[in-house]
């Protein structure tokens, strides 16, 4: 079976970006083996409950970002410095990183 990463700041609902991100999952899931690399690992519940989604947790591999970088973010977040691009570029190290460890078919 082919294998996607996908690649997201945040599943957690309430906002359009997530709610993409669900359907997508559910949509792969049954097609491909899909893995998620996010900040935080997601309430697959919640999200599917708020987006009306059926995905099945044991079918989608979650990983999140390093928990070091996850308290540097909210570190500098508490002295009000734009960490955006930080955050960016940490996601994408992480997802390198990943690469590294893992062969996968497509990165979304």
């Amino acid at each position: 079976m082919k294998s996607i990463l996908v690649v997201t700041p945040s599943l957690q609902p309430h906002g359009g970006a997530p709610a993409v991100g669900a359907w997508l999952l559910q949509d792969l899931q049954g097609k491909y083996d899909v893995t998620v690399l996010t900040w935080v690992a997601p309430e697959i519940s919640a999200i599917n409950r708020i987006y009306g989604t059926t995905i099945d947790a044991t079918r989608v591999r979650i990983f999140t970002v390093r928990v070091v970088h996850r308290w540097l973010i909210r570190f500098l977040r508490l002295a009000s410095l734009p960490v955006e691009r930080l955050a960016a570029a940490l996601l994408a190290r992480a997802a390198r990183r990943e690469l590294e460890r893992r062969h996968y078919d497509l990165v979304v």
